[in-house]
Order: structure tokens, then sequence, then C-alpha cells
């Protein structure tokens, strides 16, 4: 009973954490990564998750939150992806500090498209599984998380980073993987 509700309970840790951060944080760059202080204050590879740089950007992100949550209920995953997708979630903050010009980075954009990747992992037997990884890889060959680093973005407010998107799926797959190796 308790690994049915892993998944949506670690969606209710992530959506609740970013609002309380939203609310009650006050200066964000204290909970952004920040490539020159990430391996002195470590907390920034949770935090930066969870912080967002305005209610836009937090509201469209916890809006896929509510999407994975449910879809992960309604399918029923175990606790072996939803611990994946925690340990996606600094993977994909330790990612992104492998690249050198990376400025300031908050959102949950990352941690959702790892646990994307994870939805569609638990779900491949099925045609939603397939589907989903190939919209994934569609989505992220379209944004060219290879080219320029920031993105404009009007609807956001500002700007968008698509390599964290790459970032959190590359986590998700790598979680995975680490986690299978343990089982056997």
């Amino acid at each position: 009973m308790i690994a049915r509700w892993a998944w949506p309970g670690l969606c209710l840790l992530l959506g609740l954490g970013a609002l309380t951060l939203q609310l009650g944080a006050g200066d964000g760059a204290v909970w952004a990564l920040d490539r020159s202080k990430a391996w002195g204050e470590p907390w920034r590879l949770l935090s930066a998750a969870l912080w967002h740089w305005n209610g836009w950007h937090l509201a469209g992100n916890l809006a896929g939150l509510a999407l994975l949550a449910l879809l992960g209920w309604r399918a029923g995953f175990g606790m072996r992806p939803a611990l994946a997708w925690l340990l996606a979630w600094p993977l994909t903050q330790a990612l992104l500090l492998l690249q050198p010009r990376l400025p300031l980075y908050a959102g949950l954009s990352g941690v959702l498209h790892a646990g994307v990747l994870l939805a569609a992992l638990a779900l491949w037997r099925q045609w939603l599984g397939k589907a989903l990884l190939a919209g994934l890889v569609a989505k992220l060959l379209l944004e060219q998380p290879w080219g320029p680093l920031l993105r404009p973005n009007d609807w956001w407010g500002g700007a968008t980073l698509p390599l964290a998107h790459l970032a959190g799926a590359l986590a998700g797959l790598l979680a995975a993987v680490i986690l299978r190796r343990l089982r056997r």
C-alpha cells in the first residue's frame, strides 16, 4: 500500500517544497544553483529545483507535477520509479554543473523531465510508455539543448535553459540504471 503512494508522495513533496520556498524564501539567489557556490553549499542541488523565478514559472511546473502525480498514481508506480526519481533530483543539478557557462539556475523543469523519462520506463510495456518516451525525445531534439544556453521565453517571463531538460532526462536514466544495478 505504501509503495502505491511513493510516486504521488514525492510529487507532493516537490510541490509543497516549491510553494513553501516561493512564499517564504526571500532572495532566490540563496536557493538557486550557482556554479561558484554549489560544492560549498550542497543543499543547492535540492533547493534549486524548488525555487522559481516567478509565479508563472512555478505554476507551469506545478501543473506538470500534478499530471505526473496523477499518471503515477493511476498507473500504480511502485517504489522503484519513485526512488529513481528521488535520486534524479540532485543528479539533475549536478549534471548542469558540468556546463561551465551556467548562469544561476532554478526551477523544477529538469526534475520534471527526469520524472517523465522514469514514467516512460515504468510504462514501457504499454503503448503509453513508448509514446511518452517518443514525445520526450522529440521535445528534447526540438529544443536543441546543444544550441544557445538560454532561450528567451516571454510566456515564463524570462528565459529557459533547454540543457536542464536534457540533464533531467539523463539523470532519470542514470538513476534507473543505478537502481537496477543495485537490485542485482
